[in-house]
């Protein structure tokens, strides 16, 4: 979407301590990374949107499951059911401010949200499948 600025949405969340596993989709930065908790719950990332002038990245964060993501990565299930049956189609967006040069950046804010009610831009399309030329291990 790369607005000017990103629209406030969901209800403000205090967020997860999560540790980041792999990328499994990159193009000129994440598209989709795997995360997991302190419990080893995996979660996925999926880079959503971004606000070039403030340089604000908006991803949405939900919890999955191992057999999920191996049936994404086996292509037997398309990326927004990935993103939403394992999780009852809710998750949390959380915008990340990033200084220029630098790896890792600050959230500012993380929202629950219902999957349902978030943008069609920041959902993939329903045919999207796991794209192997996009894998970081095989560049």
């Amino acid at each position: 979407m790369n607005a000017d600025t990103l629209p406030i949405l969901g209800q403000p969340f205090e967020g997860l301590p999560l540790t980041f596993v792999r990328s499994i989709e990159e193009y000129e930065g994440p598209i989709l990374s795997e995360l997991s908790d302190d419990s080893g719950t995996p979660y996925l990332e999926k880079a959503v949107d971004c606000s070039r002038d403030q340089k604000i990245f908006r991803s949405l964060v939900v919890v999955s499951s191992p057999h999920a993501i191996e049936e994404y990565l086996a292509g037997r299930m398309s990326m927004l059911d990935l993103l939403t049956l394992p999780n009852e189609s809710k998750g949390i967006l959380v915008d990340t401010k990033f200084r220029t040069g630098e790896r890792t950046g600050e959230v500012v804010r993380s929202a629950r949200v219902d999957i349902s009610t978030l943008p069609s831009g920041y959902l993939p399309d329903p045919t999207a499948m796991y794209d192997e030329t996009l894998d970081p291990k095989w560049r």
